[in-house]
């Protein structure tokens, strides 16, 4: 049986700036926040790689979330021992351009023409 996943899409702007894959977590971390009443999403880097089907591997995570990090995205902080679970706190930056209002394009009317026969 063939599974299809969707991911949301992305901000250009985000991606620009931290690069796609990125952008794509800096996401997945927003939907997890949409849907949580918490301040914090907990998150392993394995958990991650699930939520986005594997597209990544967990490094590729690892290297991402820094640039979030340093791009003043997301702040991390770690639980203690073993599993590592990272919590994620999305910022001010971060949700401002998340949560932007996208205007819809503007559709000029194009008036149709009558031919005249005669």
């Amino acid at each position: 049986m063939l599974e299809v996943f969707m991911f949301k899409g992305m901000i250009s702007e985000i991606a620009l700036e931290v690069g796609s894959n990125a952008a794509l977590i800096l996401n997945q971390l927003y939907q997890w926040f949409k849907n949580n009443t918490k301040i914090k999403v907990y998150r392993t880097n394995q958990e991650l790689k699930e939520d986005l089907c594997g597209i990544m591997s967990t490094a590729t995570i690892q290297r991402c979330k820094k640039r979030l990090i340093d791009a003043g995205y997301v702040v991390t902080s770690f639980d203690k021992g073993d599993k590592r679970t990272t919590h994620y706190q999305l910022t001010d930056k971060a949700i401002s351009l998340l949560t932007k209002d996208v205007k819809p394009k503007e559709v000029k009317k194009v008036e149709s023409v009558k031919k005249h026969t005669g």
